[in-house]
């Protein structure tokens, strides 16, 4: 038997993780206690809740890159008591920094534990692709000509926003993401690219902001979140009469026939000639026609098919979802559970939001993103899962966890609903 003979030189192994101990591995931890290295021991950690976090494949190999003290003061954070921090992030453009508590209470005081979320982002490289291009190396100028179809107004200076407003390039812009209605020249950009834009993504919208957008005719995707308080002090819905406003012009002209035709039929109904008739008849079919090839036309017509949207006024965003009944595919809808219309979005009446459902023609997913509840009990006591299929026993309309809709011939009953909480990875980062 060979025996080996502890050195007295022997350093204590400090960037290894003592998995018996729960804690930075020391000598004694050399005989017989399971010793890896730190980054190791972390990945093995994360990896269980790897749905719950939405950790990918590649961020988990990434961790096992991480210096060994980075790695070991992560394993302290994620096994160690509730803790804050503060995450804070600087560029030559951007400064800031937020406080964050890594455990939360609930309603009923249980502890709801966040320290893997915010350990995600705390380990989370960030950085810029090596084929984006680094706008505060470029000139203003030169900022218009190295964007392309795909812009995103938050990592732009304000000088060089004003620029791309301004400039004939902005034609070519099909997505605009990162945009904030107190930018400088934020009207005339959404302006400008109304005619052609098809995805948009826009905070903190006023009324004009919000004018615009409602006649951008290509507009297939859509982020709305949060208005200005003109919004919220006089709300407004679309009325019939404002879709009548936004009818083009063959559209009117074709209501003003119709209209003229049912005239006509109900003053000379019994006075017409053979001859009238088969003119009337023959003017009906043509409208017809020209009716359903419109309606062809509208179908084929990019409308809004995916929509984000919370924080605005409850009549202007049930109207808006209704006016996209057509078109609309997939909704995401911040709505709160139960409780009086009046304190909307935290509360969206007896149905908990579940009467929109109702209204889409072509939907195929609907998110309900919650942040508000009615009943006492803890979101994790009220909302359990049902061992036998997997499903939340909750019912949808009380469910305070966001939770998603599935409109699928092939899903059946409580199947289509599925609760973020019971079935954690069941939302997609929007956008």
């Amino acid at each position: 038997m060979i025996r080996r003979e502890a050195s007295p030189k022997t350093v204590a192994p400090r960037r290894f993780w003592c998995r018996d101990c729960g804690n930075m591995a020391v000598d004694s931890c050399m005989d017989g206690h399971t010793v890896t290295a730190a980054s190791a021991a972390l990945r093995s950690a994360l990896l269980p809740a790897a749905k719950r976090v939405a950790l990918q494949a590649e961020v988990l190999k990434d961790i096992q890159k991480l210096p060994e003290g980075r790695a070991v003061r992560a394993m302290q954070v994620l096994l160690g008591p509730a803790a804050s921090c503060t995450l804070a992030f600087q560029d030559k453009h951007r400064k800031w920094q937020t406080d964050l508590e890594l455990a939360a209470a609930s309603e009923a005081g249980a502890q709801v534990d966040l320290r893997r979320y915010y350990l995600y982002a705390l380990l989370s490289n960030t950085g810029v692709d090596s084929d984006t291009p680094q706008f505060d190396q470029l000139a203003v100028d030169e900022v218009v000509d190295a964007l392309g179809e795909d812009v995103d107004l938050a990592r732009m200076t304000n000088a060089q926003i004003e620029t791309l407003a301004a400039s004939s390039k902005l034609k070519e812009v099909r997505r605009l993401k990162g945009v904030r209605g107190s930018m400088p020249c934020c009207l005339q950009l959404l302006q400008g690219v109304a005619p052609h834009l098809e995805e948009l993504q826009l905070h903190y919208v006023d009324r004009l902001q919000l004018q615009v957008v409602l006649t951008m005719p290509r507009l297939v995707r859509l982020e709305l979140w949060n208005c200005s308080e003109d919004l919220w002090r006089y709300p407004f819905s679309l009325a019939p009469e404002e879709e009548q406003e936004a009818m083009t012009d063959k559209q009117k002209q074709q209501r003003d026939v119709q209209q003229q035709l049912q005239q006509l039929k109900s003053q000379l109904e019994k006075q017409w000639s053979s001859a009238q008739v088969s003119q009337v008849q023959a003017l009906e079919q043509t409208l017809q026609k020209e009716l359903q090839q419109q309606e062809l036309a509208e179908r084929l017509q990019q409308r809004v098919q995916w929509l984000r949207i919370g924080h605005l006024p409850y009549g202007f965003t049930m109207s808006y979802i209704y006016s996209q009944r057509s078109t609309l595919e997939e909704l995401w809808l911040l709505a709160g559970t139960g409780g009086p219309i009046d304190n909307w979005p935290y509360t969206s009446g007896p149905k908990g939001g579940l009467d929109v459902l109702h209204k889409l023609r072509v939907i195929k997913r609907v998110v309900f993103l919650r942040q508000g509840v009615v009943h006492k009990k803890s979101c994790d006591e009220y909302c359990k899962v049902n061992q036998t299929n997997n499903v939340c026993s909750s019912p949808p309309e009380q469910c305070c966890h966001s939770w998603s809709y599935v409109n699928n011939k092939g899903v059946k009953g409580d199947n289509k609903y599925q609760c973020e909480y019971c079935t954690p990875g069941v939302l997609v980062p929007p956008f």
